[in-house]
């Protein structure tokens, strides 16, 4: 048996938690999975790296700053 559930993207991202954020449409990472951002690029802790979206850049820098702010140990 087959069930569809029809969301958007930004619904989908919150069912996974506070801690994953689209880079661009369709990508989604956990930040926790981020070894930094250089330049237009988020680079992952695994050597993936994938280009921030022009529209999303400045919010993710914003969001991604304030997770980190909150989560240094």
């Amino acid at each position: 048996k087959i069930n569809r559930v029809h969301m958007n993207f930004s619904e989908v991202i919150d069912q996974f938690g506070e801690n994953f954020i689209a880079i661009k449409r369709g990508l989604a990472v956990n930040m926790q999975a981020i070894k930094r951002i250089q330049g237009g690029a988020v680079i992952l802790s695994d050597g993936e790296s994938h280009v921030l979206s022009r529209g999303r850049k400045d919010e993710f820098i914003e969001l991604y700053t304030k997770y980190v702010t909150e989560h240094q140990s």
